[in-house]
C-alpha cells in the first residue's frame, strides 16, 4: 500500500497545536510514539512497511503529541497533557470506538483518557508500559545522560536497536535529532518517573468507571 500522508492540525483544549496524518480505512488506530516525527517516521525504510501493513487493516491516524514532530515543542508534558492531545485528534476526527496505540510512557495519558472517554475507545495496546515510574525505570541512562550530553544521548539510541543494520544507524540518529529538543525530551522523561498508573484506576473506581 502507497502511503502518502497529509498533515493536518488541531488544538487541544489547553491550545496546544498537535499535527497528525491519516492514511487507510477501517477501525481506527491512534498511533503516537515518544522522540517522534511522524512524516518522517513514516519515510523511513525501515519502518515504512510496518506502517503500511497496518494501513492495510486500519485507519491509522499518526500524531505527534506535544513537544515532538510537527506538535508544538518547548511545552510541558505530562500524562495528562497527552490525554488531551488524544483527545483533540479524537474529537478532530469524531472517531468513536477507537483502538489506541500507547508505548512506554505514553501508557499512562491513554488510560488517562480511556477512563474519561470509555465510550470513545474500543482498546488500548501498551507497549514497553508500566504501573509506577520511578520503580520501573533507571535514571542513569534516559535522564542524567540525555541532560548532560544530549548529542550522545541520541547516538546511543539507534546504536541500542539490534534490528538496524550499520548504515542505517545515523539515518535514524538523524531522524531522532529533528523529533524533539532535549527540553522537551526531558520534560516527558521525568514526567515518567512521577507517573503512577495506581493512581489513574484509583480515580476510575472513585467516578464508577
Amino acid at each position: 500500500m502507497s502511503l502518502k500522508p497529509q498533515t493536518r492540525f488541531t488544538k487541544t483544549s489547553d491550545g496546544v497545536s498537535i499535527g497528525y496524518s491519516v492514511t487507510g480505512s477501517g477501525v481506527p488506530l491512534l498511533f503516537s510514539f515518544p522522540i517522534s516525527h511522524q512524516i518522517l517516521m513514516i519515510e523511513n525504510p525501515v519502518l515504512r512497511p510496518w506502517f503500511e501493513g497496518l494501513a492495510r487493516r486500519f485507519q491509522l491516524i499518526v500524531f505527534d503529541s506535544r513537544g515532538t514532530g510537527l506538535s508544538q515543542r518547548d511545552v510541558t508534558w505530562s500524562p495528562e497533557a497527552f490525554a488531551l492531545d488524544l483527545e483533540a485528534v479524537v474529537n478532530a476526527l469524531s472517531l468513536t470506538d477507537v483502538f489506541v496505540f500507547a508505548p512506554i510512557g505514553y501508557g499512562h495519558g491513554a488510560v488517562h483518557y480511556a477512563v474519561a472517554h470509555p465510550d470513545r475507545v474500543a482498546g488500548l495496546i501498551l507497549w514497553a508500559s508500566f504501573v509506577n515510574g520511578a520503580t520501573a525505570l533507571e535514571s542513569t541512562h534516559i535522564v542524567d545522560l540525555a541532560e548532560q550530553n544530549w548529542e550522545f544521548f541520541l547516538q546511543t539510541i539507534p546504536s541500542s536497536l539490534h534490528w538496524l543494520e550499520p548504515g542505517q544507524v545515523r539515518a535514524y540518529m538523524d531522524m531522532l535529532r529533528q523529533s524533539s529538543t532535549q527540553r522537551d525530551y526531558l520534560s516527558f522523561i521525568r514526567a515518567c518517573f512521577e507517573s503512577d498508573m495506581a493512581k489513574i484506576c484509583c480515580v476510575s473506581k472513585l467516578r464508577g468507571v
